[in-house]
């Protein structure tokens, strides 16, 4: 490809990029984008793999139950060796 081709798509992607994300800073992301502990991701992103996303959220929602963690609260965080102590119990 053209080094004035390559400029051209560059330029027609982002204008459109920036077309469609124009309004970004509006955007409300789902709760489980603001997990406060890593491991809640870890099990997030290995239980969504080919189920049902309402499926994933009650696992993480037992867990916490389980565990009496807070998915969103900012100290106390929860380590993965502590999440990996927790499963090993089961």
């Amino acid at each position: 490809m053209k080094t004035k081709m390559k400029k051209e798509l560059i330029s027609n992607v982002t204008s459109e990029c920036l077309r469609i994300f124009a309004d970004w800073r509006n955007y409300e992301l789902p709760e489980e984008y603001n997990y406060s502990h890593l491991p809640l991701s870890v099990i997030d992103a290995i239980f969504s793999i080919g189920v049902n996303y309402y499926s994933v959220r009650n696992t993480i929602n037992r867990f916490c139950q389980h565990y009496k963690i807070q998915k969103f609260q900012s100290h106390n965080i929860l380590t993965t060796s502590e999440a990996l102590s927790y499963m090993k119990e089961v």
